[in-house]
């Protein structure tokens, strides 16, 4: 997996870019800010969407959701200290 974040890249140690990828964007109070990827390593069989279920897409999609949310709680909390 990994996480590019406002030109910062957080990866797993074995992450490879490779062609069965799969990424959704992350949302930052509307504003795209960042991407999810998440790769097979080796080529997989044929699945709903290439090698992954469409169950994985949701799963990538709640997670790139998710983190966005975070974000904007964090960089509201940080507003009400100011």
């Amino acid at each position: 997996m990994q996480i590019i974040l406002e030109g910062k890249e957080y990866k797993t140690d074995n992450f490879k870019e490779t062609p069965w990828r799969q990424t959704a964007e992350i949302l930052v109070n509307g504003e795209p800010k960042g991407i999810l990827s998440v790769s097979y390593l080796q080529e997989e069989p044929a699945k709903d969407e290439g090698p992954f279920y469409m169950e994985e897409r949701t799963l990538i999609d709640v997670i790139a959701k998710f983190l966005g949310e975070m974000i904007e709680l964090r960089l509201a909390k940080k507003t009400k200290m100011m």
